[in-house]
């Protein structure tokens, strides 16, 4: 195997495996389901939450999203989690989350098979992302360069 052919390999394994889920992921704070609809919209409206984790018996079964909670608690809007909700393990690598990104506009991350953290739009900003980005675009211009003869002066 050709050394630019091991060299491109290493590197796309280095982004690829190098960078997971749990590098651009954030806690998902999460409240009990008998806690107050108001009291929980006041705290995600201050924090800027479109949505928080709710506990059954101390574990994250499912979540709210600050516009259903108009009265009651909690308990009352909540949404359990299911195959639609794109949870993925916090080994993912960042082209999984990308892709679970595209379909919700948000992914839940499970750590030791229990949802415990989220990846929203704008963890995409976050330095881990944009330093996989960057490897991908320089993979990109490697492999293209391996295939274009350069030019060469005539004359």
């Amino acid at each position: 195997m050709p050394w630019r052919d091991t060299q491109s390999s290493r590197l796309r394994r280095l982004f690829l495996e190098g960078f997971s889920a749990m590098d651009v992921a954030e806690p998902l704070v999460s409240f009990d389901e008998g806690t107050s609809a108001t009291e929980v919209k006041d705290f995600m409206q201050t924090k800027a939450f479109d949505l928080v984790g709710v506990r059954r018996d101390g574990l994250i079964e499912g979540y709210v999203r600050q516009e259903d909670l108009t009265s009651g608690t909690c308990g009352d809007h909540f949404r359990p989690f299911t195959p639609e909700d794109d949870l993925i393990p916090d080994t993912a690598n960042l082209i999984d989350v990308v892709k679970s990104l595209a379909i919700n506009q948000q992914c839940f991350v499970t750590i030791l098979d229990r949802v415990g953290a989220i990846i929203t739009m704008t963890d995409l900003e976050k330095p881990p992302m944009r330093m996989f980005l960057f490897g991908m675009i320089t993979m990109i211009e490697m492999k293209t360069a391996g295939r274009t003869e350069p030019s060469r002066p005539t004359g």
